[in-house]
């Protein structure tokens, strides 16, 4: 592993401004805001590794076992030695979350290694569950909202993302070799994934993305029991990215090639003035 991936939050600027080019950072208390800067930079150093296309898997493995090394030192309440780990060390002591979620955030990226296609629908969910789930538990402990009740709100709108991301990243995720769209949907909707490489639509490729965004949409709404929970600080942060993942899905169900869909201006103005009203 690149020992310079390892650089503390204090001196970390690529991260921390990767991070806030999101809107919804520049709304999260100062305490909060480095708390998941933390946690994403956990996440972007494994997605990086698992995504290397200089790498084998192997040598993928190998790195993500560091890592892993660094998580069991911390398990047992030692101090580990990479600053990044100690940053997270820290983290984990004061919001008291469970560390079990970045094994999990873990094993995605060690998922990510190896398997290359998913049969049906459940068995990407699952995926989902490691890979976004976790995550979305892991803000709610920082903010202190852990409860069966919130994190089944959170699981829908962290895999109604995921899966906007799955749809948008299809013909980058082609060019790694793998295929997330699943196996079952593929027969059914009789798309042909080699033209969806080239950026062509064969088949029945309307259909499913109505069918695709309308399950975005389900869960976004599903998710909406969360505005119920929190300080108005933390239920605007929820209404944005809800408003924003609708909107999202009708960009995406609108156009026929749904890679690369961008958030101008007028679009993060539209998301804020109705997430104002989101009920």
């Amino acid at each position: 592993m690149r020992s310079s991936n390892y650089t503390s939050l204090k001196d970390n600027r690529v991260i921390k401004k990767h991070y806030e080019n999101f809107s919804i950072a520049k709304l999260l208390p100062k305490e909060n805001k480095n708390a998941i800067i933390t946690i994403y930079a956990f996440a972007r150093i494994g997605d990086d590794i698992a995504d290397d296309e200089n790498l084998s898997a192997k040598a993928k493995q190998d790195q993500l076992k560091k890592i892993k090394s660094q998580l069991d030192v911390i398990k047992k309440h030692r101090m580990p030695s990479e600053p990044l780990f100690v940053d997270l060390f820290h983290l984990i002591k004061t919001y008291k979350l469970n560390i079990q979620h970045f094994y999990q955030l873990l094993d995605a990226f060690f998922q990510d290694t190896t398997k290359k296609k998913y049969k049906n629908e459940k068995e990407l969910f699952d995926y989902y569950e490691d890979a976004a789930n976790a995550a979305g538990r892991l803000y709610l402990q920082v903010n202190q909202l852990d409860s069966k009740e919130t994190y089944k709100y959170a699981n829908h709108i962290c895999s109604a993302f995921a899966m906007i991301d799955m749809i948008q990243d299809i013909q980058e995720d082609l060019n790694k070799d793998r295929v997330y769209l699943p196996e079952s949907l593929i027969k059914q909707y009789k798309i042909d994934v080699s033209a969806l490489k080239k950026g062509q639509f064969h088949g029945d490729w309307h259909n499913f993305k109505n069918y695709w965004t309308d399950q975005i949409n389900n869960r976004l709404v599903l998710g909406k029991g969360i505005f119920n929970y929190g300080n108005w600080r933390f239920r605007l942060e929820m209404k944005l990215l809800i408003s924003a993942g609708i909107m999202l899905s009708r960009k995406i169900k609108k156009r026929g090639n749904p890679f690369n869909i961008k958030m101008g201006p007028i679009s993060w103005f539209i998301v804020f003035t109705k997430a104002i009203f989101l009920r």
